[in-house]
């Protein structure tokens, strides 16, 4: 595809491959009469995927925290023992998320897509 203007791009004919290979939003209607957003994001300058991840990885490990205050009868030594152990187990798991997104970040190009 070699289009230099974006006002001569006919959206109703344009398929999903092209619009990836643009770079552009675009809203396509399906043939069942649905209509899908197509939203190209490079994956380095927008962290909206590893904001969402952490978050995630936070949700799950909020109860893991709060077992050692109630299990441990207030001795302070095996909380802090625990929540040690629940830090470097935390950082490991981000680590891996960021290498997940690099590496796919590779895969794609530096490119993903968001098709609502």
């Amino acid at each position: 595809m070699d289009i230099k203007d974006i006002g001569s791009i006919d959206f109703g004919t344009l398929s999903t491959e092209e619009a990836r290979e643009l770079g552009i939003n675009v809203m396509f209607e399906e043939p069942d009469g649905t209509y899908d957003w197509i939203y190209s994001l490079q994956m380095l300058k927008n962290l909206s995927m590893f904001k969402f991840l952490v978050k995630v990885i936070i949700l799950c490990f909020i109860p893991l925290i709060i077992i050692p205050f109630l299990a441990s009868g207030g001795d302070l030594k095996e909380i802090i023992t625990v929540l040690g152990i629940f830090a470097i187990i935390f950082a490991a798991i981000v680590l891996i998320v960021l290498f997940a997104i690099w590496l796919i970040d590779k895969l794609y190009k530096g490119n993903y897509i968001l098709v609502y």
